[in-house]
């Protein structure tokens, strides 16, 4: 077990736990539960989910931390969320493997994350793209910025092939119109 320290300023707050724990959201967060903000009795506290509407999804005090995970939190003062956990970490594959259709927020465990060069990962803060995750913090990445442009060799084959194709038809028609063929009988 390690203590995990994650530092918020006041105000949103963009965040990922780097560390898994068998203590659930209410454990994890008493010693901030003063410092959430509230909105018309809804502490702001939140997850993103690219699929259910109203996407923004409260985070209840019963459940637990889930690896990669995003969250919003907004406090009044500035503090720190200390809790113990297991820390975990993640590749870039891992990551994506996780990713729904369309934005998700995300963060990369105890590690820091580098990010491909044809993956645009954004801060969600500064809405700036970011070269690597960092522990503590999440990160919008959307579905379709982050396929992999990967040739497979089939692919890669078949490309050869129906260039070679096009390549023959063309001799094929030149040949063609430079006259017609003698035919030779023999007999």
């Amino acid at each position: 077990m390690t203590v995990i320290t994650i530092h918020l300023n006041a105000g949103p707050n963009y965040i990922s736990f780097p560390a898994v724990s068998t203590e659930n959201f209410s454990m994890i967060l008493a010693g901030i539960s003063g410092m959430i903000e509230v909105r018309d009795g809804v502490r702001l506290f939140y997850k993103y989910d690219p699929i259910l509407s109203p996407y923004w999804i409260s985070v209840s005090d019963f459940e637990l931390i889930e690896k990669g995970r995003g969250y919003y939190i907004s406090v009044i003062t500035p503090g720190d969320i200390v809790y113990n956990g297991v820390e975990y970490t993640f590749t870039f594959d891992q990551l994506r493997s996780r990713l729904l259709r369309e934005w998700n927020l995300v963060g990369a465990g105890s590690n820091i994350l580098s990010i491909p060069n044809w993956c645009k990962i954004v801060d969600p803060i500064t809405g700036f793209p970011v070269t690597q995750i960092e522990p503590t913090k999440s990160y919008w990445i959307e579905y379709y910025d982050c396929l992999q442009p990967i040739i497979e060799p089939y692919l890669f084959i078949s490309i050869i092939s129906l260039g070679i194709s096009i390549i023959s038809l063309f001799i094929s028609l030149r040949s063609m119109r430079a006259g017609p063929s003698q035919i030779i009988e023999t007999k």
